[in-house]
């Protein structure tokens, strides 16, 4: 018996349809663009007035190894810990794309560190087609959509590392 197993994908461009393998490292970035250099593409502080914003980070899961039956109960959380002074993750989900902004999300709308931080707090995850469960290779969840807020006064530097958790049953 093998376990299912999942790819992450980075969605950008036009109602977030362009989908590229970024298991490793997807990175708030200034552009809509999958890169893990972030001195090309920083998000900076403003020096005064409201808070920038990243472009929206798009994600889905797609199975790679299909599970013996089905997997179900997709959940992500992140920390408790704010990442750093006058930094917010902001995350939401959503079923269909459309096209990452950097203005402020409408979709990634809840305070990762306030209310998305743990298992009991997860922010639960539908998955494509609608029934509730990835039982067969290349389907996916739905997106889920993060987003860095920087705020005047945010020192220059990298932020410490954002470690999401996405989890499911295997049953």
């Amino acid at each position: 018996m093998t376990n299912a197993s999942f790819t992450t994908f980075k969605c950008t461009g036009s109602g977030a349809a362009t989908k590229t393998d970024c298991s490793h490292h997807p990175c708030f970035l200034s552009a809509d663009v999958v890169s893990t250099d972030t001195a090309s593409y920083p998000v900076t502080a403003p020096l005064s007035g409201s808070t920038n914003y990243s472009y929206e980070l798009w994600l889905k899961l797609r199975c790679t190894s299909a599970p013996v039956n089905r997997c179900e109960n997709f959940e992500f959380y992140g920390s408790q810990a704010q990442p750093d002074s006058f930094l917010t993750v902001f995350v939401g989900t959503v079923a269909a794309g459309a096209t990452p902004t950097s203005s402020k999300s409408g979709v990634a709308v809840d305070v990762v560190h306030t209310t998305r931080y743990s298992p009991g707090t997860a922010l639960p995850l539908g998955v494509d087609p609608g029934d509730g469960k990835i039982d067969a290779v290349n389907e996916e969840t739905n997106y889920i959509v993060l987003q860095l807020g920087v705020e005047v006064g945010a020192t220059r530097g990298t932020m410490q590392t954002f470690v999401p958790t996405l989890s499911w049953d295997e049953v």
